[in-house]
């Protein structure tokens, strides 16, 4: 009876096709935990900001940080409370977009910043597409994430 020394070419195709199977049934699954991780790592950073925005609002006697209704003076503001801004990772931005209008930030998502800040009423939220993220209003009970 004769050995054999190698596999053959039918066998080989079964153990690519079996691996193209099981690799096509875990993609889903592993793309659907890296979106999470960013939404987490989103909630997170809104958290950040949402904290060091209740931190000046108490060091300065109520009013919010931003008046001047810019990018720059909001930033500038939160620098004591903040080592570096944070990031969106859906976004890949960490731009801010200031609002001075007192409405809802929902209404003014789009755009390529990271994060939407309005002066008037304190919110800010992150500037991504889908669902709405929560939203800061000082004196506010702090919300659930929803994402």
């Amino acid at each position: 009876m004769k050995r054999r020394k190698a596999f053959s070419l039918v066998e080989i195709v079964v153990v690519v096709m079996i691996l193209g199977v099981l690799a096509a049934i875990a993609m889903p699954q592993v793309r659907k935990l890296a979106v999470r991780a960013d939404q987490n790592s989103v909630e997170y950073s809104a958290k950040v900001v949402r904290d060091a925005i209740e931190m000046y609002i108490t060091v300065n006697q109520g009013s919010l940080p931003g008046e001047a209704g810019t990018a720059e003076d909001f930033l500038n503001d939160l620098r004591p409370f903040l080592r570096t801004f944070p990031t969106n990772t859906i976004m890949k931005s960490s731009t801010v977009r200031v609002q001075t209008t007192g409405q809802p930030l929902n209404q003014a998502r789009g755009g390529t910043e990271g994060w939407l800040y309005d002066n008037q009423t304190g919110e800010f939220i992150a500037n991504m597409p889908g669902a709405a993220p929560p939203a800061l209003v000082p004196g506010g009970p702090t919300p659930v994430p929803s994402l």
